[in-house]
């Protein structure tokens, strides 16, 4: 796995991008079917956790899970804020994040759909984690068990303490961004250069891999993106073989991962229960207004 400046590698989705916060316009049309996996939901009760499916959420609130529903109208105008009775509280699912472990049982699918193993990944170059400067790591002790002179002790030093984790996240940060990725998302104007895959509303870096490099979930730490120690990064936002037979689309700002392909490869996704999948159309509308079932929120 590495990284490529050959952007012509994307020509191919850009004559075939159809329609912004449509199907086709993020997974390319002219494909024969297309599935929509929609992203796990993460619930809490206490310290407890759960992974749950959409429909455990619309039965909860007296919604609808149908092909077009947005993990919003579910959710209501405060997801943050849903809990129920019994005391569980889900969050709503990733935006723009297929989990590693969600694309590694996906490409069990994909490389009985193509002809090789090789593929290309398009990652968002609007990701955080590929900026070694952007963001900040603060750290916040749990010092309440001390005694109360160990406690002030404790929280005098906290600033020094701070300063010198944020010092190594950064650097270990840094290290965990390839070089010649780093380069490439060097912006000229404010657009992106030329290293860059220019599509519709993004800018993407390319990295070149194969099937079975993604079907271990642990790629992400090797693949310079910038994961590093406990901290995740990005995930493509667009994987496609040589033969262009498929294309995996996880808009940055969609809850929900589209393949568009042949007839079988949507056929064994939508019968693979590791997946809550339905099968979409080119043209159908992935926006919130898009879910015409479920009544809007404030």
């Amino acid at each position: 796995m590495q990284w490529t400046g050959e952007v012509a590698r994307g020509d191919w989705l850009r004559e075939r991008l159809r329609g912004w916060g449509r199907v086709g316009g993020v997974a390319a049309g002219g494909f024969a079917a297309y599935a929509r996996i929609l992203h796990p939901i993460e619930a809490d009760l206490g310290a407890e956790t759960a992974r749950w499916r959409w429909a455990d959420v619309a039965a909860r609130t007296g919604t609808v899970v149908h092909p077009l529903v947005q993990s919003r109208r579910l959710f209501g105008a405060e997801p943050s804020e849903l809990e129920f009775p019994d005391g569980w509280s889900p969050r709503p699912p990733q935006e723009g994040f297929l989990e590693p472990e969600l694309l590694a049982r996906l490409t069990a699918h994909l490389s009985s759909n193509t002809a090789g193993d090789a593929v290309t990944l398009a990652i968002w170059d609007g990701w955080g984690e590929l900026h070694a400067s952007g963001g900040w790591f603060i750290y916040f002790p749990l010092d309440d068990q001390l005694p109360w002179w160990q406690r002030w002790y404790h929280r005098a030093l906290l600033p020094v303490t701070r300063r010198r984790l944020e010092r190594q996240h950064r650097a270990e940060k840094a290290a965990s961004i390839d070089p010649a990725i780093a380069r490439a998302l060097d912006r000229i104007d404010g657009e992106p250069g030329p290293l860059l895959l220019d599509l519709p509303g993004r800018g993407y870096v390319l990295l070149t891999a194969t099937l079975t490099e993604l079907a271990d979930p642990a790629w992400p730490w090797s693949a310079g993106i910038g994961w590093h120690g406990s901290f995740s990064g990005p995930m493509p936002s667009l994987v496609w073989p040589d033969d262009h037979t498929w294309c995996v689309a996880t808009e940055i700002d969609f809850d929900s991962t589209l393949v568009g392909g042949s007839r079988e490869l949507v056929d064994a996704i939508l019968s693979d229960d590791t997946f809550e999948a339905y099968e979409v159309g080119p043209d159908d509308d992935l926006t919130w207004d898009g879910d015409t079932v479920n009544p809007p929120v404030g």
